[in-house]
């Protein structure tokens, strides 16, 4: 669905590409969204909405984020007798 292009015989999808690459598909699905939302709007209240949804997405985009450097080093113990 989101093949970017073909390298050879091996389809790569858009989330295996450089950093570059999905901030400019992203910047363009957000010009694409912006613009539709400021057709469609007809007063205030619909860019509150917008902005209500907006805030929500990113919200959603930092609460899955994975962070590749954890802050520091962390045990796991998977036993019950552990104390935490």
């Amino acid at each position: 669905m989101f093949a970017a292009y073909a390298s050879g015989n091996r389809r790569e999808n858009l989330v295996s590409q450089p950093v570059w690459v999905q901030l400019l598909a992203a910047a363009a699905f957000l010009g694409v969204i912006v613009a539709a939302a400021m057709i469609i709007a007809d007063g205030w209240a619909d860019y509150v909405v917008f902005a209500a949804f907006f805030l929500t997405f990113v919200g959603f985009a930092i609460a899955v984020n994975k962070r590749q450097y954890p802050t520091r080093k962390r045990g796991f113990t998977r036993d019950s007798d552990s104390r935490w």
